[in-house]
């Protein structure tokens, strides 16, 4: 199941793709000053315009729009409709949900650029052509010429995929119990994708089912997608299988609409064999069953328990797609079929271009407009669906099978939910990379069809439906989730960007044919290496099953994603997105991910009639690349033609007149970057924080900002009371190690007079001739009896103390006494008391005694 990991030493030919390009076109550095936008690795621009309110440009990659107080960035490859609406008007739609419209001053102007940006999207009808390969092969070309001490984990960094996500097949199996020596199996029938060009090549099969078997099943199926065991629930053994409709000949046509029964034997024992196998539990398992040659005796196996069968099309559509040699498990022993009626993909492109429409141009009646749309119920449907086979699962240990009509739409949807509310690894950043890798990449989610290519019948935004429905998991468990909003919009986004190769084809057998793993980045890597953005500061672990609210109130639109995007300015009060990076992921000041820090600079310079745009700055690739020698001091020509002026690399002959052609920043060293952060930092934020590593505006949610920057502001306060303990602990050592220094001083000082007592003489008389003798009250203190002990006189022993019966201690004595009892003085020598103060009648006494005999 795994593919074949890429080498380091990876081919940097760019013949598939820029075979005429100059090497002054590559790796540009350029950036217009009102857009502030740096150019990433392999980005070329094609077309640079201006309308009647905004600057743009059209590169391989992307569309890049500027308005005074709005910055709008698509990639190309998710721009779905560019047509003319409104006078003078070029109107943008893509295929993830936002839109923007360009005005122009004549119809000629809005004729052009809609030509060029045709032209430009059109330009790509290869999947070789497609950007990811360019951003690849530059990346590489880049980390070849530094020959950086780092090289090998420079070249690490930038692979294809990531192995914990790309190699998941064997710890998965581990984490969730597989039990592959007396229950089950994996299965290598499809190795080479023969029996299945849209499976991958290992699946999990019962144990004591033969291959000839599921060769045989294969035939019984759709597209030859057979059951195959996805997911094992740990805390009772229950699996999720997924799988296409019945494969039906014309004979058996006649055996459904009679009735009659016909039932395919081996898919039939497929399913009971995997039911059985679910009751297996691998504790119980050699004491309770009997092994013939290694394998189940049949017969010693447990009676299995009811399939629930869980098809996502509607009665009416199952029954349809029998004229077209499809089926459903009609008179299958021990199973129940639920049907869900799911919607197929035309209904549901159809409710998503209304929300679209809805969305983009917002009405008063615009609550009734959201429900004509049908998007939230078929998003209720989905959750439904979903929640039925967790609960079968979770609550009656029941094997459950999930299907449509080929196995790769409504079947991924439903088992990726399905999964996600089982079981918490899934929940989390690693997890759910894992999940999209296998549920809809392995097996044969068709992303060539449903997002890239140009057809439109195949089109449809069946993935962004599920990242919808996992928004509103999000809604409604705000804790139980690892991953934040922005996380979700990120994979919305490249699904359609094409800088990654993650989503490139239709199955993974074309994956490897185009050899996309070695000559492609992977979406995986870059959501590593930005792993504390996506992070969820408000995440709590458990384990409970998540059995989420289907009802309509309780869905939302997902605002932050169809909406139009906007470059909102920092909030008085709150940390800059920027400024918690650079902190937030503990980085140094010179690391290329602490955000690009830019200084003006007017270099466009006239030069024989062409505008040269120097290019000194240093670029910020996508994985923390440093730049190349050669890829400074360039210049990236705009050559003059009559009174226009267009990149030489673009056909474009948009109207620019000098006076039109904006300054241009220069982005310098890195070093240079960080001074001129330290000295103007609110600059800095304002000309380079909008845009993200990867090229597109960086998603800035109020709610997540302000949290993050709250973590921010606690890990800080951490970090100072943490540094405060360390100093506390080291003074604590210094004074340990001062007493132990004058612990030992004392010692030596004691043992010093044991030697010299020692030598002193022994004769008692000797002894005593030497020390005056001292009685034994000179040696005692006096004891001061506490106020707070003392309730009544301790002379008379009958007067309670109060506010005007006060307490009076004796000077000699301690104790407390009322008034009367301590009305007299006298001088107390043996406390150095040479004046007279007050004593008890008792202690005058004995020192009026004292002193007549003194006297």
């Amino acid at each position: 199941m795994p593919p074949e990991k890429a080498g380091v030493d990876v081919e940097l030919s760019t013949d598939s793709f820029a075979t005429n390009r100059k090497d002054s076109q590559s790796a540009i550095l350029a950036t217009v000053p009102s857009l502030n936008v740096l150019l990433i690795e392999g980005e070329n621009i094609q077309h640079y315009g201006t309308s009647r309110d905004a600057q743009f440009f059209i590169s391989d990659y992307r569309l890049v729009v500027r308005f005074d107080h709005q910055t709008v960035v698509f990639p190309i490859g998710a721009i779905e409709l560019i047509e003319p609406r409104e006078l003078y008007s070029c109107f943008v739609s893509t295929k993830f949900g936002p839109c923007v419209a360009l005005y122009f001053e004549s119809q000629s102007d809005c004729d052009v650029t809609i030509e060029q940006f045709n032209q430009v999207i059109a330009s790509r009808k290869k999947i070789s052509e497609v950007f990811a390969f360019q951003y690849r092969c530059n990346l590489c070309k880049q980390r070849t010429e530094s020959r950086s001490d780092d090289m090998e984990d420079a070249l690490f960094r930038i692979r294809c995929f990531d192995e914990k996500v790309s190699n998941y097949f064997e710890s998965e199996i581990r984490r969730m119990g597989f039990d592959l020596k007396e229950v089950w199996r994996v299965s290598s029938i499809n190795s080479d994708y023969k029996m299945c060009d849209s499976y991958p090549k290992q699946i999990i099969v019962p144990q004591w089912v033969k291959e000839d078997e599921l060769k045989v099943v294969v035939t019984k199926r759709v597209k030859g997608r057979i059951p195959a065991v996805v997911y094992r629930h740990r805390a009772n053994g229950a699996v999720l299988v997924r799988s296409s409709q019945l494969q039906m000949a014309m004979k058996d046509i006649v055996g459904y609409a009679t009735a009659s029964s016909t039932l395919s034997n081996e898919d039939v024992n497929l399913l009971q064999c995997i039911s059985q196998a679910s009751s297996c539990e691998s504790h119980t398992f050699t004491q309770n069953f009997e092994l013939v040659d290694g394998f189940l005796n049949e017969q010693s196996l447990p009676p299995p328990k009811c399939f629930l069968i869980i098809d996502c099309r509607s009665w009416t559509a199952a029954i349809g797609n029998i004229f077209k040699t499809g089926g459903f498990e009609k008179d299958y022993p021990n199973c129940e079929i639920r049907w869900q009626d799911l919607v197929n993909i035309h209904k549901i492109k159809t409710s998503f271009n209304s929300l679209r429409t809805v969305l983009s141009s917002p009405q008063s009646s615009f609550f009734s407009q959201i429900e004509s749309t049908q998007w939230l119920q078929n998003l209720q449907l989905l959750l439904k669906a979903a929640s039925v086979a967790a609960d079968a699962i979770a609550n009656e240990s029941r094997p459950v099978l999930v299907h449509c009509s080929d196995g790769w739409d409504r079947t991924a949807q439903v088992v990726s939910l399905t999964e996600i509310m089982l079981d918490p690894f899934y929940r989390t950043i690693l997890g759910f990379q894992i999940l999209i890798q296998r549920e809809w990449l392995d097996f044969g989610h068709k992303f060539g069809d449903r997002c890239q290519r140009e057809a439109l019948s195949e089109q449809c935004p069946i993935f962004i439906q599920w990242l919808d429905a996992v928004y509103q998991l999000t809604n409604q468990f705000p804790l139980a989730f690892e991953f934040n909003e922005v996380f979700l919009i990120k994979l919305a986004q490249h699904v359609y960007s094409n800088m990654f190769g993650t989503f490139l084809c239709n199955s993974m057998q074309e994956r490897e044919q185009e050899k996309i793993y070695s000559t492609t980045c992977s979406l995986w890597c870059f959501v590593r290496n930005n792993r504390r953005k996506f992070k969820n500061t408000l995440y709590l672990p458990h384990d409970r099953v998540l059995f989420p609210s289907a009802n309509i109130a309780a869905l939302v639109v997902w605002r932050n994603l169809y909406g139009s995007p906007r470059l909102e300015p920092c909030q008085p009060g709150l940390l800059c997105d920027s400024i918690i990076d650079d902190d937030y992921h503990n980085h140094d000041d010179s690391s290329p991910e602490n955000g690009v820090r830019c200084k003006s600079l007017e270099n466009v310079t006239a030069d024989n009639g062409a505008f040269l745009i120097h290019r000194s700055n240093s670029q910020c690739s996508l994985n923390g690349s440093s730049p190349s020698k050669e890829n400074l001091n360039r210049t990236f020509p705009l050559i003059k033609r009559g009174n226009s002026y267009v990149c030489e690399q673009s056909t474009s002959t948009t109207d620019l007149t000098p006076s039109s052609i904006p300054k241009f920043h220069a982005f310098n060293s890195y070093s240079d970057l960080t001074d001129a952060r330290r000295e103007d930092k609110a600059h800095s934020e304002k000309c380079s924080s909008a845009m993200d590593l990867d090229g597109l505006i960086k998603i800035r949610i109020p709610m997540l900002t302000r949290l993050r920057a709250l973590d921010y502001e606690h890990r800080r306060e951490v970090d100072r009371l943490k540094l405060k303990i360390h100093r506390l602990t080291n003074m604590i050592k210094n004074n340990q190690q001062e007493k132990h220094a004058i612990d030992t001083l004392l010692q030596n000082e004691l043992s010093s007079l044991e030697v010299a007592n020692d030598q002193m003489p022994s004769s008692p008389s000797d002894v005593s001739s030497g020390w005056e003798h001292v009685s034994k009250g000179d040696t005692l203190s006096v004891r001061w009896v506490p106020d707070h002990a003392a309730h009544m006189c301790q002379g008379c022993n009958s007067t309670l103390f109060s506010t005007l019966n006060r307490r009076h201690h004796c000077r000699s004595c301690g104790n407390v006494f009322c008034g009367t009892c301590s009305k007299y003085t006298a001088p107390v020598p043996s406390e150095e008391l040479h004046t007279p103060v007050r004593v008890c009648k008792k202690c005058y006494d004995s020192l009026s005694l004292v002193a007549i005999n003194g006297s």
